[in-house]
């Protein structure tokens, strides 16, 4: 077994964000309020969810436009990760990751939209629903762990920048190779090392920022 477990950094940063969600002329804002929280909340349980709650096209209202620092960011090309509430990866990611043991993580296929252009990108993407929660950070030992909420029902924001920042329970390495911890908001998910290692392989482990966590 190996001693690493890795945590994927990257949905805490606004360079895989481009706007997309769910689209604006099939819902109310109301509507996409109430479905973004539950989604949210669900996901971060580590709950495996059917295909009805997750959109078959995700769209973007972004326009790139010469001088906008923000909008100017909507690429050509996607990358391999897209950030929204759950993961978005490409097919190649997916391809990698469904080699592993995902236990009832889910792949869903899914439509990405500019509507600029009303066009499609011509790449094939889906949304992660990583359907497997373990009893995984050590708070008191991870400097990066930053406490939220009551005492009674403390959670956690993770904010490291450097590998050995995060401690997890050596029972967290036992199960699927993909997994949240309940008690960590924000959308971070961890790795087994053989996981990790797969991807890094393929050059697909820094689309996911990926810092290593110390094990007890």
């Amino acid at each position: 077994m190996s001693e690493h477990v890795w945590v994927s950094t990257a949905p805490g940063n606004i360079a895989a964000e481009f706007g997309f969600g769910w689209s604006e002329v099939e819902y109310s804002m109301d509507q996409i309020h109430e479905l973004s929280q539950a989604m949210m909340l669900d996901s971060e349980q580590g709950l495996p969810l059917s295909r009805d709650r997750f959109p078959e096209v995700l769209e973007t209202n972004l326009k790139p436009t010469i001088g906008d620092a923000h909008n100017s960011r909507l690429p050509e090309k996607l990358p391999h990760y897209v950030k929204w509430i759950c993961p978005v990866v490409s097919k190649h990611v997916a391809e990698v990751m469904r080699q592993f043991d995902v236990g009832p993580s889910h792949f869903y296929p899914v439509e990405m939209r500019r509507t600029d252009t009303d066009s499609s990108y011509g790449q094939e993407f889906f949304i992660l629903n990583i359907g497997v929660a373990k009893n995984t950070l050590v708070p008191e030992e991870s400097p990066a762990a930053k406490r939220r909420g009551p005492k009674t029902n403390p959670y956690y924001r993770l904010s490291a920048f450097e590998d050995d920042q995060i401690t997890t329970r050596s029972t967290a390495m036992v199960g699927p190779d993909i997994w949240v911890d309940p008690i960590v908001s924000g959308g971070q998910f961890f790795v087994s090392d053989r996981l990790y290692q797969a991807l890094d392989v393929v050059s697909f482990a820094d689309t996911f920022e990926f810092m290593r966590c110390r094990v007890l």
